[in-house]
């Protein structure tokens, strides 16, 4: 009797013993094992931090190393109009006669192009952080939905970057709760103003440039956002601007690749452009204008598919000054032409271009885009108001004739836009 007592007490405090044996080292183990994993994360998060410190000051040192370019000294860089994105085609040469008496022709817009000039190293004063040395300015027009999704996606990869939203008046912009939300709760990184409904695009980018007080800004349309697979961003081209003389440079989107090279010859002048085509109907004072888009004058041989151009797409970066002295958009091109206008403008200043076909953006599709609609209405009006300004006898678009014509001004005389 008192065996069996004896080995059931035995049996119990064995078991009791055993199970506070297995707790016991159960939690020394997982102690053990948490030890082990902070200090692996530790130990990974210095080892993270130094690659990065070593990447961020290695990278800078390879780049300025790299980016050593010297100036192009082949002689064909002044003479030929420029080489194609394949193969680098080289395209007739210049005519031998300058125009003469022209706004455009004047300003010697086909005279010879200066190389873009490299830096040795960057600048003192250099900055490389898009959050502390650029704006973004957009116009749009009541589309605050395209706004919300661009102002969000950019944040998302700059968050303390400011950034300057003109729209059309639209007293109901309180009801969509989402901007105004944003608005109200950004106030420290977003500006968002109304102006009168038929200010135009030009005039709106205008007051934003008015309002920008970083040394660069970048410019955007309200349906184009920045792409996830973008081998380029921000600080890259803001590195590119500073080591180099570029005063302009955009990024690209597909299918649309609107750049290439202006080249400007008296109307009377027979030129052969790329698929056989001559001017023709000269006037007196008048010229024809040659838009050779997707070609350039040279790629640069240190920064990968970017190449040295007359235009670029209505994104790109840009030294604040130097729009201010071209004295941004001409307002009077509210809906259209107001892109061909400003390339025009800074080809005449002397600005360089350049685009970065790595520095991509996705374009917001719209199956209801009332602007485009608008802007299609008014086209040959503001087609009109280009060629009178400067004088166009036609445009000449890459080797094709585009019809661009004078029209009767009166037919858009209700239309609140001109």
């Amino acid at each position: 009797m008192f065996t069996m007592i004896f080995q059931l007490l035995k049996n119990y405090y064995s078991y009791r013993y055993m199970l506070i044996f297995v707790t016991v080292g159960s939690i020394l183990l997982l102690m053990n094992r948490k030890n082990i994993n902070t200090t692996e994360s530790i130990t990974r998060l210095k080892k993270q931090e130094f690659m990065d410190t070593e990447l961020t000051s290695t990278s800078k040192t390879m780049k300025i190393k790299e980016l050593r370019c010297e100036p192009w000294e082949n002689e064909d860089y002044n003479r030929v109009i420029g080489y194609g994105l394949d193969n680098y085609v080289k395209l007739t040469e210049f005519p031998t006669e300058h125009c003469s008496d022209n706004s455009l022709c004047g300003a010697r817009l086909d005279n010879s192009i200066e190389p873009i000039r490299f830096r040795d190293d960057l600048p003192v004063d250099a900055c490389l952080d898009p959050e502390i040395c650029v704006t973004v300015i957009c116009k749009t027009a009541t589309r605050l939905n395209f706004a919300q999704k661009l102002v969000a996606s950019i944040w998302r990869l700059y968050p303390r970057i400011f950034i300057i939203i003109v729209g059309d008046r639209n007293n109901k912009y309180t009801n969509d709760h989402i901007w105004y939300k944003t608005v109200l709760s950004n106030r420290h990184r977003l500006l968002y103003i109304q102006e009168n409904s038929t200010v135009g695009i030009s005039a709106g980018r205008n007051r934003a440039l008015q309002l920008v007080k970083t040394k660069y800004f970048f410019l955007t349309d309200d349906d184009i956002i920045p792409a996830t697979k973008s081998s380029y961003n921000l600080t890259d081209m803001l590195y590119l601007m500073q080591i180099s003389d570029f005063d302009i440079i955009g990024g690209s989107y597909s299918p649309h690749i609107f750049t290439g090279i202006w080249h400007a010859a008296n109307s009377n002048q027979t030129m052969n452009s790329i698929d056989g085509a001559v001017s023709s109907n000269a006037k007196k004072g008048f010229v024809n204008l040659f838009h050779y888009t997707k070609y350039h004058y040279a790629k640069l041989s240190c920064f990968e598919s970017c190449y040295h151009t007359d235009a670029t797409l209505n994104i790109f970066l840009a030294k604040t000054a130097d729009i201010i002295n071209i004295s941004g958009w001409d307002c009077k091109f509210k809906m259209d032409q107001e892109h061909l206008d400003f390339f025009l403008r800074a080809k005449i200043a002397r600005l360089k271009v350049g685009i970065c076909y790595d520095f991509l953006f996705d374009h917001i599709s719209s199956s209801t885009n009332v602007v485009h609609l608008r802007r299609l209405q008014l086209k040959p009006y503001f087609e009109h108001l280009f060629l009178e300004k400067w004088n166009i006898t036609y445009v000449y678009s890459f080797g094709r004739l585009q019809r661009k014509k004078r029209v009767v001004l009166s037919r858009f005389s209700d239309n609140k836009y001109v």
